[in-house]
């Protein structure tokens, strides 16, 4: 990577990409995001679970409010 980056300093131009060493970088890049990605989707999940129970409890508390203390509807 540093004989590709040494070449590209000298030799500025678009037919270097083409020699371009992907192989030496492309699993480090695949991994960098993986991390943050995983994040991201369990805090969306966490969220989503927050709310549901959230609401499930505000339509508990409006039956019982009701009189109401079986599922259905009087």
């Amino acid at each position: 990577m540093t004989e590709f980056q040494e070449q590209a300093l000298s030799q500025r131009s678009e037919e270097l990409m083409e020699v371009f060493p992907e192989s030496a970088v492309g699993d480090s890049l695949e991994s960098a995001w993986h991390s943050s990605a995983t994040r991201v989707y369990r805090n969306w999940l966490e969220y989503l679970a927050a709310e549901k129970a959230d609401s499930s409890t505000l339509v508990r508390m409006a039956r019982i409010g009701r009189g109401v203390t079986s599922g259905l509807a009087p």
